[in-house]
């Protein structure tokens, strides 16, 4: 019973990264339903051990539940992701962004940075591309237009 509870729930849902949260939607219906409804959340960290083997569709599904209120987020070792999620993190969340990292994602490109860039230009202040082997000047010249930018990693980029 104190497992059903809805509020303790969204509380501990609260601190899941996303593995964990999906891991939690199959363990019954309840939990699956609290897992899935839209949340508070905002910051969310794909990053994990199993960050590589994610795909943009399951990216996309998550965005499109949870980015309601999200302003930070890590898709840090996501090497399957592609600028399909980044689009959708722009048109989703893009104008709340404040902190974004794409650490190590080869499948990351200048379209989908710039796309990304555009939309939340007016209030991102911390980026990570580090090791992000396909951008180009382009990339980081979008983000000179970003005027509350505080923080740029892009080590090996």
């Amino acid at each position: 019973q104190l497992f059903n509870d809805p509020k303790l729930l969204d509380a501990i849902f609260q601190h899941l990264d996303i593995f964990e949260l999906l891991l939690a939607a199959i363990a019954c219906r309840s939990w699956a339903q609290r897992a899935s409804s839209p949340s508070r959340r905002s910051k969310v960290s794909f990053s994990s051990k199993v960050a590589a083997n994610l795909r943009d569709h399951e990216i996309v599904r998550f965005l499109r539940i949870h980015s309601k209120h999200l302003s930070e987020i890590d898709l840090s070792g996501c090497k399957k992701l592609s600028d399909t999620s980044l689009v959708c993190i722009a048109e989703s969340c893009g104008s709340r962004i404040t902190s974004i990292s794409f650490r190590g994602c080869p499948g990351v490109s200048d379209f989908g940075i710039c796309v990304l860039l555009r939309a939340a230009a007016s209030t991102l202040k911390q980026v990570d591309l580090s090791f992000c082997p396909g951008l180009s000047d382009s990339a980081f010249q979008e983000l000179g237009r970003a005027p509350r930018l505080e923080a740029l990693r892009a080590a090996g980029a």
